[in-house]
């Protein structure tokens, strides 16, 4: 059932990686480097930033044979987006806005959720779903392996889930990208030698909103919105704890899930290793309730917010101190 799915997975794989050290190369000389910041993500060397670009490449082949237009425009806007913000940094208010017109294009090619019956309100809803996405898997990348991981096992599990429930080429699309993570993150595992900047953040994280978008009735929509649990449950804890603490939300500060769990003890590779768990177990309850009647499905998916709220509480006492900086502090809103 699943072995059409194999290709477009392994293809992209291979491509991604081989393109990737190619990416580094190209950021290297337009100056796109990270400097060394050992304090905050144990990086003792420059490192280039432009690996997005090889996810984007890795995938675009699947993209271009997909029916529906709606899926190329808007991920390529939004990996243009990143691109010139990561080569010609932008004002937040210019990003969010340019986040914006790429996720009014997607819906006005006809990619929209179907929830309310008004058309004009589902638009607005697809829009919002499709900026707060791509910045919460945005916020993600603050870790040597976090981001293309947690994003390689969503891609995952939506490929799996899209086999039974959803559009072939929407299936096709997830196996890619998941095979363009993973193949990313062969270079990215710590220590990174390379970074997907926001080039390959927004595309990945609009390309999994998309994703979502098709899986939006009974347990099958449920699931969809399990699957991104982790980028979801991470954004919404640093608004909690932020707020908390009287500083702005959206402001960027040393306090994510992955820097909170080293401060408790763990390497940074043991950090990234649980966030891995907690995606697959996101994975396992879309799963189970997939095709099951849909007070099951909300039970199921509540039980998942619980523990999530419980993890969240135990995270927010660690004592995190005054410092911060470098690839670790990610905004919650565009930053330039």
């Amino acid at each position: 059932m699943l072995t059409p799915l194999f290709p477009p997975f392994l293809t992209s794989l291979l491509l991604a990686a081989l393109l990737t050290p190619l990416a580094g190369r190209l950021a290297v000389r337009l100056g796109r480097v990270s400097p060394p910041n050992p304090s905050v993500d144990g990086h003792t060397r420059a490192t280039p930033y432009l690996g997005g670009l090889a996810i984007f490449c890795a995938v675009s082949p699947f993209l271009l044979s997909a029916k529906e237009s709606a899926w190329i425009l808007g991920t390529a806007l939004m990996m243009l987006v990143g691109l010139l913000d990561d080569l010609f940094p932008f004002s937040p208010a210019r990003k969010l806005l340019a986040q914006a017109a790429a996720a009014i294009a997607t819906v006005a090619f006809g990619l929209h959720f179907d929830v309310s019956g008004i058309l004009l309100l589902d638009a607005a809803l697809t829009v919002f779903w499709l900026i707060a996405i791509a910045n919460a898997f945005n916020v993600t990348d603050m870790m040597d392996g976090l981001a293309p991981g947690i994003g390689g096992i969503a891609g995952v599990g939506f490929a799996v889930v899209l086999t039974g429930s959803g559009p072939v080429e929407s299936a096709t699309l997830a196996a890619a990208l998941a095979g363009g993570l993973f193949g990313f993150l062969i270079h990215n595992f710590h220590p990174a030698r390379v970074f997907m900047g926001d080039t390959g953040s927004l595309f990945a994280g609009t390309l999994l909103g998309c994703l979502t978008v098709t899986l939006q009735r009974g347990g099958a929509g449920v699931a969809g919105f399990a699957l991104l649990g982790l980028p979801l449950f991470e954004a919404a804890f640093l608004i909690a704890v932020r707020t908390r603490q009287g500083r702005p939300w959206y402001r960027a500060s040393r306090d994510h899930t992955a820097q909170r769990l080293v401060q408790s003890g763990l390497s940074i590779r043991g950090a990234v290793l649980t966030l891995y768990a907690a995606a697959l177990l996101c994975d396992v309850v879309a799963l189970s309730i997939l095709h099951r009647p849909l007070p099951i499905a909300y039970l199921t998916a509540g039980a998942l917010v619980g523990a999530g709220l419980l993890a969240g509480g135990r995270l927010a006492k660690v004592n995190m101190g005054p410092g911060g900086g470098g690839q670790g502090n990610q905004s919650l809103l565009p930053e330039p």
